[in-house]
């Protein structure tokens, strides 16, 4: 049987692939699946006790919404 945090992992999984998949595809959208996948990764690592991988996923969760700040920057106003 599947544990809790297997599905928390697995759905931390997909949704980093899908938003590498959107980002590539210069997909906004791709960024806030990577925001919500790095919240996910936090909430994993909390609860396995992994220190540095929370750490990481707060890093990258400021990283992705400085990336959202900047692409909405470079949206033509209109």
């Amino acid at each position: 049987m599947t544990t809790p945090e297997g599905i928390l992992e697995l759905f931390a999984t997909v949704l980093v692939l899908a938003g590498v998949w959107l980002i590539g595809n210069l997909d906004i959208r791709g960024q806030y699946v990577m925001l919500l996948a790095q919240i996910l990764w936090g909430m994993f690592a909390y609860v396995r006790g992994m220190r540095w991988m929370f750490v990481q996923s707060i890093i990258l969760a400021g990283l992705t919404v400085n990336a959202l700040i900047v692409w909405h920057n470079m949206m033509p106003k209109g």
